[in-house]
């Protein structure tokens, strides 16, 4: 049996902040103190991660997102829309967030801080919008419930599956998610029975939709019972497959073969902190923090698709493919590094199949490690199942905690020091334009010239004229590509434009200027206020976030920008593209 020592820290187990006070009046300010010492205690821990140089690929950049308290430990990520997103904190706060000068303003967006046991690797785990937002405006979160104070121990504390209502109000910051609409759909019968403070880890878990439309999640080994992940009577330590309104599919393994119902076709599994399906090609990817043992122990990435039948990962007989006992249904990792050592934890992520990032990145999975603090990205061969290239993405992101797709395409991740950061390209597609109607209903044929011949014979008794007046119009509709950048810069306070990106100075400040409406359109080459043909392709109120990334089809190669102020319509300023 692989070595079992409780006394690492490993993904969020790396995440520790002192338990938080038993009394459920503890304050935040308390709290915060408690990770501010912990954190520093860490230090040590995590001097493989100490930030340094970031040496990213070419045409990559990152940025910082956020400004805010480094002990604020973000669980999770999720974007409601392209500048609004949310975050949570492992002790029960979800907040709603927009960038504004380099920065983020945030609101609470649910507190549920007083029912969450959070500390170690509990709280809460993930959040996911409902696979029917739009209509039924349901967001699902995944947490650690207490239900039973205890000092000491987890009595009766469990995991729970719950949807909420979400209120947009007047939208942006001000929605809210009811605390008071919650649903419970799943919780946990085996729960985390009397066991000490020090054995809260390996609890999940990530929350995905699957090609079916059911819901997937994971749960940990918990650290009851490691023998718990390969017994197929237990919820620990297997993907659990879900109907929404908390049943269980029939057709799950559990189910079919007198095992928990909830068990998909996968156990085995020791940490699974986060998983991804990859929808286009049927794979489920989960990312399994190892053992602890750090001389021996490695870190893995599987893979596995319904057509496998079921699997058993291996735990805790096998740490990766260092193991010496076999069974017909054992599944390898597909990848898996040693922990040499040090501390390590992998943090899977997702397939990329934006078109931000330049085509190398294309349908590679991106993932980190917490402990030894690099993001990679590996890509497959046409199985999906083996690995052709593995590369280093960034050498030193920091501890990363989470990470997330942006609706731009750009890349975010969280870490430990309460940091967000983003990743982004200037990489321009290009395209061809389609035979087929462009956005807004323009035509996306090449310009096309008409002309029109009138003669006019005009006859008199000694001489006969004839006039010919010819009128050309030309229509010039939406072509290749351009993506524009709009961003402030808040050392000097002076905002800047990305045009095919060049950078340009604005002559103002984004997001200054009280009832703006900031209005970008492409034009011809008139960029005299009121003249010339123009394409308006997007706009945004004041108060929205301060960067702006539009993807564009014109042939057009000037653009106005400007904004509309309701003391001053006209200001405006035209820029030409190379």
């Amino acid at each position: 049996m692989a070595q079992q020592d409780h006394s690492y820290v490993l993904t969020k187990d790396m995440m520790v902040r002192s338990r938080r006070n038993t009394q459920r009046g503890s304050t935040r300010s308390t709290r915060r103190s408690r990770g501010m010492a912990m954190l520093a205690q860490l230090a040590l821990l995590t001097l493989c991660c100490a930030l340094g140089s970031h040496a990213l690929p070419p045409g990559i950049y990152r940025e910082k997102v956020n400004q805010y308290d480094p002990v604020v430990v973000v669980t999770d990520m999720l974007f409601l829309s392209e500048d609004t997103f949310l975050y949570s904190e492992e002790f029960g706060l979800v907040h709603i967030c927009q960038r504004s000068n380099g920065d983020l303003i945030k609101e609470t967006y649910i507190d549920l801080t007083s029912v969450t046991d959070g500390g170690g690797n509990k709280g809460i785990l993930d959040m996911q919008l409902d696979d029917d937002f739009e209509n039924n405006q349901q967001v699902w979160i995944y947490y650690s419930r207490n239900t039973v104070s205890g000092p000491g121990d987890a009595a009766g504390d469990t995991n729970r599956v719950s949807r909420f209502t979400h209120h947009h109000n007047s939208g942006g910051l001000t929605s809210r998610l009811d605390i008071n609409s919650e649903v419970v759909v799943w919780v946990d019968p085996e729960g985390y029975p009397d066991i000490p403070v020090s054995l809260h880890w390996h609890y999940g878990g990530q929350l995905t939709w699957g090609p079916d439309g059911k819901l997937y999640f994971s749960q940990g080994d918990k650290m009851i019972d490691p023998n718990w992940s390969s017994d197929i009577t237990h919820f620990a330590g297997c993907i659990i497959r879900m109907n929404k309104d908390g049943t269980f599919p029939a057709d799950n393994y559990g189910a079919q073969n007198g095992g928990a119902p909830g068990c998909w076709g996968a156990n085995g599994l020791r940490s699974p902190w986060r998983t991804t399906w990859d929808l286009p090609t049927g794979r489920y990817i989960i990312g399994d923090v190892g053992g602890n043992d750090q001389d021996t122990a490695v870190e893995e990435l599987h893979i596995y698709k319904p057509e496998m039948g079921f699997v058993n990962f291996g735990w805790p007989h096998c740490d990766g493919s260092n193991c010496e006992y076999t069974q017909p249904n054992n599944k390898y990792p597909v990848r898996e590094w040693a922990h040499n050592g040090n501390a390590a934890a992998v943090i899977g992520g997702f397939v990329y199949r934006d078109t931000m990032l330049p085509p190398e990145f294309r349908e590679a999975y991106f993932f980190a490690d917490y402990g030894q603090g690099w993001m990679r990205y590996v890509k497959f061969d046409a199985s999906g199942l083996n690995i052709i290239e593995d590369k280093l993405f960034d050498e030193n992101p920091g501890p990363t905690t989470t990470m997330e797709l942006a609706p731009d395409g750009s890349i975010w991740m969280a870490n430990l020091y309460g940091e967000i950061y983003r990743y982004y390209s200037d990489y321009m597609e290009p395209t061809t334009p389609p035979a087929t109607t462009a956005p807004d209903g323009a035509t996306t044929e090449e310009p096309t010239t008409t002309t029109t011949t009138t003669t006019t014979t005009t006859t008199s008794t000694t001489t006969t004229t004839t006039t010919t007046t010819t009128t050309t119009t030309t229509t010039t509709p939406p072509g290749p590509a351009v993506r524009l950048y709009f961003e402030a810069v808040p050392a000097d306070s002076v905002s800047h434009m990305r045009l095919d990106g060049k950078l340009v100075e604005l002559p103002y400040v984004l997001d200054t200027y009280v009832d703006a409406y900031h209005i970008i359109e492409a034009i011809d080459d008139r960029c005299d206020t009121g003249s010339g043909n123009f394409f308006r392709f997007r706009g945004w109120s004041w108060g929205g976030p301060d960067r702006q990334i539009v993807r564009v089809n014109s042939v057009w190669r000037h653009w106005r920008l400007f904004y509309n102020n309701k003391d001053d319509p006209s200001q405006y300023n035209c820029y030409k593209l190379a």
